[in-house]
Protein backbone atom coordinates (compact mmCIF):
# COMPACT_ATOMS: atom_id res chain seq x y z
CA UNK A 1 0.00 0.00 0.00
CA UNK A 2 1.63 3.08 -1.27
CA UNK A 3 2.50 5.89 1.59
CA UNK A 4 -0.21 8.97 2.25
CA UNK A 5 2.79 11.04 0.61
CA UNK A 6 3.07 9.17 -2.42
CA UNK A 7 -0.85 9.29 -3.24
CA UNK A 8 -3.37 11.57 -3.76
CA UNK A 9 -5.24 13.37 -1.13
CA UNK A 10 -8.89 12.87 -1.01
CA UNK A 11 -11.43 15.60 -0.97
CA UNK A 12 -12.00 14.98 2.48
CA UNK A 13 -8.40 14.96 3.55
CA UNK A 14 -7.81 18.59 1.33
CA UNK A 15 -11.14 20.08 3.33
CA UNK A 16 -10.11 18.72 6.51
CA UNK A 17 -6.05 19.92 6.68
CA UNK A 18 -7.69 23.58 4.92
CA UNK A 19 -9.85 23.97 8.01
CA UNK A 20 -7.02 22.99 10.26
CA UNK A 21 -4.72 25.23 8.75
CA UNK A 22 -7.22 27.94 9.05
CA UNK A 23 -7.72 27.53 12.56
CA UNK A 24 -4.34 27.06 13.46
CA UNK A 25 -3.10 30.49 11.67
CA UNK A 26 -5.89 33.21 11.48
CA UNK A 27 -8.51 31.22 13.67
CA UNK A 28 -5.68 31.63 16.63
CA UNK A 29 -7.17 34.05 17.88
CA UNK A 30 -10.67 32.44 19.24
CA UNK A 31 -9.69 28.77 18.82
CA UNK A 32 -6.53 27.01 20.56
CA UNK A 33 -6.24 23.09 19.75
CA UNK A 34 -6.70 20.38 22.30
CA UNK A 35 -4.29 17.43 22.50
CA UNK A 36 -1.77 16.91 19.90
CA UNK A 37 -0.61 18.52 16.60
CA UNK A 38 -0.91 17.36 13.77
CA UNK A 39 1.06 14.21 12.47
CA UNK A 40 0.35 10.72 12.30
CA UNK A 41 -0.35 7.86 15.10
CA UNK A 42 -1.54 9.94 17.73
CA UNK A 43 -5.11 9.69 19.66
CA UNK A 44 -6.71 13.10 20.40
CA UNK A 45 -7.52 14.85 23.64
CA UNK A 46 -11.11 15.86 24.23
CA UNK A 47 -12.03 19.37 25.82
CA UNK A 48 -11.68 17.50 29.10
CA UNK A 49 -8.35 16.25 28.83
CA UNK A 50 -9.10 12.50 27.82
CA UNK A 51 -7.36 10.95 25.16
CA UNK A 52 -9.59 8.99 22.54
CA UNK A 53 -8.31 6.71 20.09
CA UNK A 54 -8.98 3.25 18.64
CA UNK A 55 -11.30 2.70 15.85
CA UNK A 56 -13.97 5.65 16.72
CA UNK A 57 -10.67 8.08 17.72
CA UNK A 58 -8.48 6.44 15.09
CA UNK A 59 -7.97 8.04 11.21
CA UNK A 60 -10.82 7.75 8.56
CA UNK A 61 -10.39 4.65 6.22
CA UNK A 62 -8.81 5.95 3.05
CA UNK A 63 -7.55 8.79 4.85
CA UNK A 64 -5.04 10.07 7.03
CA UNK A 65 -6.95 12.53 9.18
CA UNK A 66 -8.30 12.21 12.47
CA UNK A 67 -10.82 13.95 14.35
CA UNK A 68 -9.40 17.26 15.70
CA UNK A 69 -10.62 19.48 18.53
CA UNK A 70 -10.44 23.10 19.33
CA UNK A 71 -11.39 25.08 22.66
CA UNK A 72 -13.02 28.52 21.27
CA UNK A 73 -12.83 31.50 23.40
CA UNK A 74 -16.39 32.35 24.60
CA UNK A 75 -17.44 34.61 27.50
CA UNK A 76 -21.67 34.18 27.57
CA UNK A 77 -23.58 34.02 30.62
CA UNK A 78 -25.52 30.64 29.35
CA UNK A 79 -22.07 29.32 29.48
CA UNK A 80 -21.48 29.88 32.97
CA UNK A 81 -17.65 30.19 32.56
CA UNK A 82 -17.12 26.41 31.24
CA UNK A 83 -15.60 25.86 28.28
CA UNK A 84 -16.39 25.52 24.37
CA UNK A 85 -15.65 23.08 22.44
CA UNK A 86 -15.08 22.39 18.13
CA UNK A 87 -14.26 19.29 16.76
CA UNK A 88 -13.83 18.63 13.18
CA UNK A 89 -14.93 14.99 12.45
CA UNK A 90 -12.39 12.80 10.89
CA UNK A 91 -15.08 12.56 7.87
CA UNK A 92 -15.32 16.08 7.32
CA UNK A 93 -16.96 17.64 5.49
CA UNK A 94 -19.39 14.85 4.86
CA UNK A 95 -20.55 15.39 8.60
CA UNK A 96 -20.56 18.86 9.81
CA UNK A 97 -18.43 20.47 12.54
CA UNK A 98 -19.41 19.33 16.19
CA UNK A 99 -20.08 21.94 19.19
CA UNK A 100 -19.70 21.31 22.55
CA UNK A 101 -20.41 22.48 26.11
CA UNK A 102 -20.40 21.51 29.36
CA UNK A 103 -22.46 18.51 29.71
CA UNK A 104 -24.43 19.69 33.05
CA UNK A 105 -25.93 22.23 31.00
CA UNK A 106 -28.11 19.52 28.84
CA UNK A 107 -30.59 19.86 31.52
CA UNK A 108 -30.14 24.02 31.61
CA UNK A 109 -30.23 25.02 27.95
CA UNK A 110 -32.33 23.65 25.17
CA UNK A 111 -30.61 21.34 22.52
CA UNK A 112 -28.16 20.39 24.24
CA UNK A 113 -27.56 16.79 24.18
CA UNK A 114 -26.23 14.56 27.11
CA UNK A 115 -22.66 14.27 26.27
CA UNK A 116 -22.63 18.18 25.78
CA UNK A 117 -23.10 17.90 21.92
CA UNK A 118 -25.32 20.74 20.86
CA UNK A 119 -27.60 20.13 18.02
CA UNK A 120 -28.31 23.21 15.95
CA UNK A 121 -29.97 21.67 12.65
CA UNK A 122 -26.35 21.92 10.92
CA UNK A 123 -26.32 20.30 7.66
CA UNK A 124 -23.49 19.27 5.60
CA UNK A 125 -23.58 20.62 2.48
CA UNK A 126 -21.57 20.17 -1.44
CA UNK A 127 -20.31 23.41 -1.09
CA UNK A 128 -18.56 22.74 1.97
CA UNK A 129 -16.13 20.54 -0.22
CA UNK A 130 -14.80 23.55 -2.09
CA UNK A 131 -15.15 25.91 0.60
CA UNK A 132 -14.52 23.91 3.67
CA UNK A 133 -14.30 27.67 6.07
CA UNK A 134 -17.81 28.06 5.24
CA UNK A 135 -18.69 25.37 7.26
CA UNK A 136 -16.90 26.42 9.72
CA UNK A 137 -18.44 30.07 9.96
CA UNK A 138 -21.92 28.60 9.29
CA UNK A 139 -21.86 26.54 12.54
CA UNK A 140 -20.05 29.47 14.62
CA UNK A 141 -22.87 31.79 13.37
CA UNK A 142 -25.40 29.31 14.36
CA UNK A 143 -24.03 28.80 17.64
CA UNK A 144 -23.81 32.68 18.17
CA UNK A 145 -27.27 32.77 17.44
CA UNK A 146 -28.25 29.78 19.61
CA UNK A 147 -26.35 31.88 22.59
CA UNK A 148 -28.19 35.24 21.84
CA UNK A 149 -31.97 32.95 21.85
CA UNK A 150 -30.60 31.51 25.16
CA UNK A 151 -30.54 35.12 26.62
CA UNK A 152 -34.35 35.17 26.55
CA UNK A 153 -35.46 32.74 29.16
CA UNK A 154 -39.33 32.25 27.86
CA UNK A 155 -37.46 31.15 24.44
CA UNK A 156 -35.47 28.90 26.79
CA UNK A 157 -38.39 27.50 28.76
CA UNK A 158 -40.51 26.98 25.78
CA UNK A 159 -37.72 24.68 24.00
CA UNK A 160 -37.82 22.72 27.05
CA UNK A 161 -41.30 22.29 27.69
CA UNK A 162 -41.33 21.19 24.32
CA UNK A 163 -39.44 18.18 24.87
CA UNK A 164 -39.83 17.70 27.87
CA UNK A 165 -40.47 13.56 28.04
CA UNK A 166 -36.70 13.64 26.83
CA UNK A 167 -35.33 15.88 29.14
CA UNK A 168 -37.15 14.46 32.59
CA UNK A 169 -35.92 10.54 31.04
CA UNK A 170 -32.49 12.31 31.08
CA UNK A 171 -33.37 13.99 34.71
CA UNK A 172 -34.28 10.23 35.81
CA UNK A 173 -31.24 8.48 34.23
CA UNK A 174 -29.19 11.01 36.39
CA UNK A 175 -30.73 10.54 39.59
CA UNK A 176 -30.55 6.82 38.91
CA UNK A 177 -26.83 6.76 38.70
CA UNK A 178 -26.65 9.85 41.56
CA UNK A 179 -24.72 8.29 45.10
CA UNK A 180 -27.48 10.05 47.41
CA UNK A 181 -30.39 8.35 45.63
CA UNK A 182 -32.96 6.46 47.51
CA UNK A 183 -34.04 2.58 45.98
CA UNK A 184 -36.29 2.98 43.85
CA UNK A 185 -37.72 0.84 40.46
CA UNK A 186 -35.88 0.02 37.38
CA UNK A 187 -38.43 0.15 35.23
CA UNK A 188 -41.93 1.56 36.14
CA UNK A 189 -45.30 0.38 33.80
CA UNK A 190 -48.86 2.44 34.28
CA UNK A 191 -51.94 1.27 32.77
CA UNK A 192 -53.89 4.52 32.79
CA UNK A 193 -58.00 3.58 32.24
CA UNK A 194 -58.91 7.51 31.43
CA UNK A 195 -61.22 10.18 32.63
CA UNK A 196 -59.91 9.83 36.23
CA UNK A 197 -60.85 12.04 38.98
CA UNK A 198 -58.40 14.85 40.33
CA UNK A 199 -56.12 12.74 43.32
CA UNK A 200 -57.25 9.50 41.99
CA UNK A 201 -55.60 7.11 43.72
CA UNK A 202 -54.98 3.60 42.54
CA UNK A 203 -52.92 0.29 43.46
CA UNK A 204 -48.94 -0.63 43.03
CA UNK A 205 -47.05 -3.63 42.88
CA UNK A 206 -42.89 -3.61 43.17
CA UNK A 207 -41.40 -6.58 42.38
CA UNK A 208 -37.97 -8.02 43.52
CA UNK A 209 -36.68 -8.16 39.48
CA UNK A 210 -36.90 -4.06 39.67
CA UNK A 211 -40.77 -4.21 37.90
CA UNK A 212 -43.15 -1.73 39.35
CA UNK A 213 -46.85 -1.69 38.10
CA UNK A 214 -49.34 1.03 38.70
CA UNK A 215 -52.92 1.08 38.02
CA UNK A 216 -56.30 2.43 38.70
CA UNK A 217 -59.69 1.85 39.34
CA UNK A 218 -60.23 -2.18 39.74
CA UNK A 219 -57.38 -3.36 38.01
CA UNK A 220 -55.00 -5.81 39.56
CA UNK A 221 -51.46 -5.15 39.14
CA UNK A 222 -49.91 -8.25 40.09
CA UNK A 223 -52.97 -9.58 37.50
CA UNK A 224 -51.72 -7.24 35.20
CA UNK A 225 -48.01 -8.14 35.75
CA UNK A 226 -48.52 -11.78 34.98
CA UNK A 227 -50.22 -10.73 31.79
CA UNK A 228 -47.45 -8.77 30.61
CA UNK A 229 -44.80 -11.09 32.04
CA UNK A 230 -43.04 -8.37 33.97
CA UNK A 231 -43.75 -10.02 38.04
CA UNK A 232 -40.85 -11.61 39.35
CA UNK A 233 -39.77 -12.37 42.71
CA UNK A 234 -40.94 -10.77 45.97
CA UNK A 235 -44.19 -8.48 45.62
CA UNK A 236 -44.78 -5.52 47.69
CA UNK A 237 -47.58 -3.61 47.48
CA UNK A 238 -48.10 0.16 47.59
CA UNK A 239 -50.78 2.77 47.15
CA UNK A 240 -50.98 5.51 43.61
CA UNK A 241 -52.38 9.48 43.62
CA UNK A 242 -52.82 10.93 40.24
CA UNK A 243 -52.92 14.15 39.79
CA UNK A 244 -53.70 15.74 36.13
CA UNK A 245 -51.70 19.16 35.39
CA UNK A 246 -53.16 21.80 32.79
CA UNK A 247 -51.44 20.91 29.33
CA UNK A 248 -50.14 24.61 29.01
CA UNK A 249 -48.49 24.37 32.40
CA UNK A 250 -45.18 24.23 31.73
CA UNK A 251 -42.92 21.25 33.27
CA UNK A 252 -39.52 21.76 32.66
CA UNK A 253 -36.42 21.35 34.87
CA UNK A 254 -37.03 24.34 36.66
CA UNK A 255 -40.52 23.72 37.27
CA UNK A 256 -40.90 20.30 38.31
CA UNK A 257 -40.54 19.38 41.47
CA UNK A 258 -37.37 19.17 43.14
CA UNK A 259 -38.54 18.44 47.06
CA UNK A 260 -41.57 16.96 48.63
CA UNK A 261 -42.57 20.48 49.64
CA UNK A 262 -42.78 21.29 45.99
CA UNK A 263 -44.85 18.29 44.95
CA UNK A 264 -47.14 19.13 47.76
CA UNK A 265 -47.45 22.65 46.17
CA UNK A 266 -48.31 21.17 42.95
CA UNK A 267 -50.88 18.96 43.97
CA UNK A 268 -52.67 21.48 46.13
CA UNK A 269 -52.34 24.08 42.74
CA UNK A 270 -53.92 21.40 40.57
CA UNK A 271 -56.62 19.87 42.75
CA UNK A 272 -57.80 23.53 44.18
CA UNK A 273 -56.49 22.48 47.75
CA UNK A 274 -58.85 19.47 47.85
CA UNK A 275 -55.98 16.65 47.76
CA UNK A 276 -52.75 16.60 50.19
CA UNK A 277 -50.10 14.51 49.46
CA UNK A 278 -48.88 14.73 52.96
CA UNK A 279 -51.69 13.60 54.39
CA UNK A 280 -52.15 10.73 52.10
CA UNK A 281 -48.70 9.97 52.56
CA UNK A 282 -49.12 10.05 56.96
CA UNK A 283 -52.29 8.15 56.28
CA UNK A 284 -50.78 5.00 55.08
CA UNK A 285 -47.52 5.69 56.40
CA UNK A 286 -48.26 3.11 59.43
CA UNK A 287 -49.86 0.23 57.37
CA UNK A 288 -47.84 -3.07 56.96
CA UNK A 289 -47.58 -4.18 53.31
CA UNK A 290 -48.12 -7.48 52.63
CA UNK A 291 -45.84 -9.04 50.64
CA UNK A 292 -46.59 -12.00 47.89
CA UNK A 293 -43.86 -14.69 47.13
CA UNK A 294 -44.22 -16.44 44.02
CA UNK A 295 -42.82 -19.79 43.96
CA UNK A 296 -41.32 -21.74 41.10
CA UNK A 297 -43.37 -23.12 38.54
CA UNK A 298 -46.46 -22.59 40.54
CA UNK A 299 -48.93 -19.49 40.48
CA UNK A 300 -49.11 -19.82 44.08
CA UNK A 301 -48.72 -16.68 46.62
CA UNK A 302 -47.88 -17.09 50.34
CA UNK A 303 -49.02 -13.70 52.07
CA UNK A 304 -47.20 -12.59 54.87
CA UNK A 305 -47.27 -9.19 57.11
CA UNK A 306 -44.41 -7.89 56.53
CA UNK A 307 -42.82 -4.50 58.59
CA UNK A 308 -42.15 -2.28 55.33
CA UNK A 309 -43.88 0.75 54.82
CA UNK A 310 -46.21 0.29 51.90
CA UNK A 311 -44.56 2.35 48.49
CA UNK A 312 -46.02 5.69 47.57
CA UNK A 313 -46.17 6.73 44.15
CA UNK A 314 -47.52 10.03 42.62
CA UNK A 315 -47.89 10.24 39.20
CA UNK A 316 -48.43 13.57 37.57
CA UNK A 317 -50.39 13.34 33.78
CA UNK A 318 -50.30 15.93 31.14
CA UNK A 319 -51.73 15.67 27.94
CA UNK A 320 -51.13 12.41 27.81
CA UNK A 321 -47.51 11.88 29.13
CA UNK A 322 -46.84 10.82 32.65
CA UNK A 323 -43.95 11.53 34.94
CA UNK A 324 -43.58 9.82 38.35
CA UNK A 325 -42.49 10.27 41.43
CA UNK A 326 -41.23 7.43 44.31
CA UNK A 327 -42.09 8.77 47.87
CA UNK A 328 -39.61 7.33 50.17
CA UNK A 329 -40.30 7.00 54.08
CA UNK A 330 -38.74 9.58 56.67
CA UNK A 331 -35.02 9.81 58.12
CA UNK A 332 -36.16 10.98 61.00
CA UNK A 333 -37.98 14.14 61.25
CA UNK A 334 -36.63 15.17 57.49
CA UNK A 335 -39.60 15.27 54.87
CA UNK A 336 -40.32 12.32 52.90
CA UNK A 337 -37.94 12.07 49.74
CA UNK A 338 -38.40 12.29 46.05
CA UNK A 339 -37.00 9.98 42.97
CA UNK A 340 -38.44 11.00 39.78
CA UNK A 341 -39.70 7.80 38.05
CA UNK A 342 -39.67 7.14 34.16
CA UNK A 343 -43.45 5.29 33.20
CA UNK A 344 -44.20 3.46 30.59
CA UNK A 345 -47.35 2.97 29.83
CA UNK A 346 -49.12 -0.34 28.94
CA UNK A 347 -52.90 0.31 28.94
CA UNK A 348 -54.98 -0.98 25.92
CA UNK A 349 -55.34 2.72 24.46
CA UNK A 350 -51.70 3.30 24.45
CA UNK A 351 -50.70 0.08 23.23
CA UNK A 352 -53.30 0.22 20.36
CA UNK A 353 -54.06 4.26 19.47
CA UNK A 354 -51.37 6.16 21.32
CA UNK A 355 -54.32 8.43 22.57
CA UNK A 356 -54.99 9.36 18.98
CA UNK A 357 -59.32 9.88 19.41
CA UNK A 358 -58.70 8.43 22.63
CA UNK A 359 -63.08 9.02 23.37
CA UNK A 360 -63.37 6.79 20.48
CA UNK A 361 -61.80 3.83 21.48
CA UNK A 362 -63.11 4.26 25.15
CA UNK A 363 -66.59 3.80 23.56
CA UNK A 364 -65.46 0.73 21.64
CA UNK A 365 -64.20 -0.86 24.64
CA UNK A 366 -67.24 -0.91 26.48
CA UNK A 367 -69.44 -2.29 23.19
CA UNK A 368 -70.45 -5.95 23.34
CA UNK A 369 -70.33 -7.87 20.02
CA UNK A 370 -71.81 -11.31 19.05
CA UNK A 371 -70.27 -12.96 15.89
CA UNK A 372 -72.50 -15.59 14.46
CA UNK A 373 -69.72 -18.14 12.65
CA UNK A 374 -66.63 -18.48 12.70
CA UNK A 375 -65.65 -19.54 8.65
CA UNK A 376 -63.21 -17.90 6.64
CA UNK A 377 -65.31 -14.38 6.27
CA UNK A 378 -65.98 -14.20 10.26
CA UNK A 379 -62.60 -15.18 11.39
CA UNK A 380 -60.42 -11.87 9.70
CA UNK A 381 -63.82 -10.18 11.37
CA UNK A 382 -63.48 -11.42 14.93
CA UNK A 383 -59.41 -9.74 14.27
CA UNK A 384 -59.87 -6.46 12.88
CA UNK A 385 -62.83 -6.23 15.91
CA UNK A 386 -60.18 -6.99 18.63
CA UNK A 387 -57.99 -5.06 17.62
CA UNK A 388 -60.20 -2.38 17.25
CA UNK A 389 -60.65 -2.03 20.91
CA UNK A 390 -63.86 -4.04 21.40
CA UNK A 391 -63.46 -5.51 24.61
CA UNK A 392 -65.81 -8.59 24.52
CA UNK A 393 -66.33 -10.32 21.12
CA UNK A 394 -68.69 -13.37 21.91
CA UNK A 395 -68.39 -16.48 19.28
CA UNK A 396 -71.14 -18.99 18.10
CA UNK A 397 -70.18 -21.61 15.61
CA UNK A 398 -71.39 -24.36 14.91
CA UNK A 399 -68.25 -26.60 15.49
CA UNK A 400 -65.67 -26.39 18.39
CA UNK A 401 -62.74 -24.22 18.01
CA UNK A 402 -59.26 -24.56 19.09
CA UNK A 403 -56.09 -23.36 18.32
CA UNK A 404 -55.72 -25.86 15.78
CA UNK A 405 -58.61 -25.07 13.76
CA UNK A 406 -58.97 -21.21 12.04
CA UNK A 407 -58.46 -18.93 15.65
CA UNK A 408 -54.79 -19.60 15.14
Amino acid sequence: MPELSQRARSALEVAGQAVEAWLDGAGAAFAKRVGKGPGKGHGREDAAGSVEGGAEGGAAKGTGRRARTWLLALDHPALQGNPVSLTVPRDFPANPVQIKVDEKLCLELPHVEEDGRVCLGMQAWPIDYTQPLQAVDRALEIFEEFLQRCHDPVWVEQELHRERLAYWARWCLRRRRSRDRRPSPKKTFISYPGMLAAGAVGQAAVYENGNAILTFGDQDPNVLARRHKLAGGTMTLGDVMLVEIDAHMSWTPTTWPRDFNQLEALVASATDHQTSVQAWFDDGEGSKSPIGREHKNARVRARARSDAIRRKFVVVAQSGVFYGFQLSGRLGSSLPALEPLLLERIDPAWALTRDHRAAVFQKRRQKKVLLLGCGSLASPLLELLVRAGVSQVHVVDAQAGGADKNLD
